[in-house]
């Protein structure tokens, strides 16, 4: 089993390396990180390909600005051309969305080869930490119950839809052979919620979903992230985004 770790890189210049070395610093090494420097005006390409130069493992990706979901969407399709060809081998390959501004705890992918070694499923949901400046503001309330794995169409989209807090796509992990092929181009200009429109899909399509109930991300308050920084010109999208989840309910 390896990981394929797909992580967008877009003027965090002050904190790719950090993100960087919490991948490198996991007790699980069999993975592939690639990083897509989508356009950055910043230090951050630089620095991608500085690091890339330290361990194999990294590849990195420089493509013109777009967005997020164009990012996340190359690096994809390099993953699936890479990756998804037929071959005699019964390797699995473990597909992550991450953001550059965001951590790894160590542990992190030796949790989730454990779950999909010793649970059958499609994808695993893991719980996270909020944190600032290496202090944890909002620890993962769940943390200490017991992982479930649903099947149940209906049960699944209760607790992703209703229940809330499920749309990111950072805290999934999912075989890159149960991703279904999307054509996204049409929302690239969505700046907020393009999480959900991504998830939508890979919920329709995994079978199985494990909740490993197990803090193995840090979501870092980056004041300069998106999701900081909300203007009118973000509302439009947005609307877009409850239009797509109303079509899949229906």
């Amino acid at each position: 089993m390896k990981f394929i770790l797909l992580a967008p890189v877009y003027n965090v210049e002050n904190y790719v390396d950090k993100f960087v070395q919490s991948i490198l610093s996991q007790t699980f090494s069999d993975f592939e990180l690639i990083l897509v420097d989508d356009g950055s005006t910043d230090r951050s390409g630089t620095i991608c390909d500085l690091l890339s130069k330290t361990d194999r493992r990294i590849v990195v990706l420089h493509k013109k600005h777009e967005g997020l979901m164009a990012a996340r969407q190359y690096a994809l399709r390099y993953t699936k051309m890479k990756y998804a060809q037929p071959s005699e081998t019964t390797q699995q390959y473990i597909v992550i969305n991450l953001d550059s501004d965001d951590t790894m705890k160590p542990f992190a992918l030796e949790r989730t080869h454990e779950a999909f070694s010793h649970n059958p499923c499609d994808m695993v949901i893991y719980g996270y930490d909020r944190t600032q400046n290496n202090k944890v503001l909002h620890t993962y309330e769940r943390q200490g119950l017991p992982s479930t794995i649903i099947s149940d169409r209906r049960k699944l989209y209760v607790k992703v839809l209703i229940e809330g807090g499920y749309s990111t796509l950072w805290r999934k992990a999912m075989l890159l052979q149960a991703i279904p092929d999307e054509d996204y181009s049409s929302y690239y200009s969505i700046q907020l919620g393009e999480d959900v429109i991504q998830s939508l899909a890979m919920y329709k399509a995994a079978k199985r979903v494990m909740f490993l109930e197990e803090s193995l991300y840090n979501y870092e308050k980056n004041p300069s992230s998106l999701t900081c920084n909300v203007h009118q010109n973000f509302f439009d999208p947005e609307m877009t985004v409850e239009r797509e989840v109303e079509k899949f309910f229906n």
